[in-house]
């Protein structure tokens, strides 16, 4: 197997990038939402908030689950990370569905182009899943880094 599929590189560093910068804007987003909430106070536009940020917080918490468990090089790695992959989407899927009646109800029934937000990032969520699931599955690189012995790592070679 060639040395650059054994090391931590390519889109694995892509996608450890994207989880750390995932993290940091979920940081932003709840204190937009703090200010947001602070500065202009209403109930029903604080209880959509709410939602929206625990949605936040739970994202957060399986991509500090994916950043942390990245870098182990354990043959389960890769089905850990698709797993917290698909948790977040999961919970992007459920949170849309408390959310749109919210939306309706905060609007007193009317939807707005703003309130499309949420559709769209349910959707990229399901992208997300799919496009990355997909590469941790077939990714050679991944096979690569998470094998653990020169054994297993000479067989896949000689499959390839």
């Amino acid at each position: 197997m060639p040395k650059q599929f054994s090391e931590f590189g390519g889109w694995l560093r892509f996608f450890q990038v994207i989880q750390i910068i995932s993290f940091v804007l979920g940081i932003v987003g709840i204190l937009l939402l703090l200010v947001v909430n602070i500065t202009n106070f209403e109930f029903k536009s604080f209880i959509d908030s709410f939602v929206t940020t625990v949605d936040i917080i739970i994202t957060m918490y399986f991509t500090l689950n994916i950043i942390k468990i990245l870098k182990k090089r354990e043959k389960c790695t890769p089905d850990k990370v698709v797993n917290n992959l698909k948790n977040i989407m999961l919970f992007s899927l459920a949170f849309l569905v408390i959310e749109i009646p919210l939306i309706f109800w905060v609007n007193d029934g009317a939807w707005t182009r703003y309130d499309s937000t949420s559709v769209r990032a349910s959707l990229n969520t399901i992208l997300h899943f799919v496009i990355w699931r997909s590469y941790f599955n077939k990714s050679k690189r991944v096979k690569g880094y998470y094998t653990n012995s020169e054994q297993e790592l000479n067989n896949y070679s000689s499959l390839s």
